[in-house]
């Protein structure tokens, strides 16, 4: 339970800081540039022929573009978690 608790509080602190810098942060910078940087050095390694500057160029539009759909779909999918399991507002002992 403390996992579940653990994540919820840190997804809400993500979620504060709203669905734009999400996407941004981890679908853009995290997963995009370092996945085009990644897959520019694999594939100029692996590809004869294949240079990492001749790659990278293509790799730095077309991986951020993936990356905005792959935080979009984890933005929905950590949300509707989120909704479904945080306590609600009945749960909650009263103040009286």
């Amino acid at each position: 339970m403390t996992n579940t608790k653990n994540r919820f509080e840190r997804w809400e602190r993500i979620r504060a800081k709203g669905k734009c810098s999400f996407i941004l942060k981890y679908g853009v910078v995290y997963f995009g540039l370092g996945t085009a940087l990644a897959f520019s050095v694999i594939f100029s390694l692996v590809v004869p022929n294949a240079s990492f500057l001749s790659v990278l160029p293509w790799s730095i539009i077309l991986f951020p573009l993936g990356g905005v759909v792959w935080a979009v779909i984890m933005w929905a999918l950590n949300e509707r978690a989120y909704q479904m399991h945080k306590p609600s507002e009945k749960d909650a002992p009263a103040d009286d």
